[in-house]
């Protein structure tokens, strides 16, 4: 599964709330792949299942309008925000300037 960032934050304030995206910015879809395999054991009437997955999430690179996440003297620059979800209180995660998604 991929979504673009335009498409997560589609109905909630965005990096700029309720606006588009400026499209100076640099920006990654969130990535997502999942492995799913199950065995059932006739003997037993079990089945055991096991899954796996792996989440790449959206990155948003660019100049952090202040105030919107953090006071304006630590937003001073181009940062990378990671994007794992739609609540930008406690799914965005804003690393230090210079620095980029891991």
């Amino acid at each position: 599964m991929a979504r673009s960032l335009t498409y997560i934050t589609f109905d909630v304030p965005g990096i700029v709330p309720y606006q588009a995206l400026q499209e100076n910015v640099e920006t990654t879809p969130e990535a997502y792949a999942q492995l799913s395999a199950d065995y059932h054991i006739e003997s037993i009437n079990l089945t055991v299942a096991a899954t796996f997955g792996l989440l790449f999430p959206a990155t948003y690179k660019g100049v952090v309008p202040s105030g919107q996440f953090a006071p304006a003297t630590t937003l001073q620059g181009e940062h990378v925000v990671v994007v794992q979800g739609t609540d930008s209180g406690s799914d965005w995660d804003i690393l230090p300037a210079g620095e980029g998604r891991p």
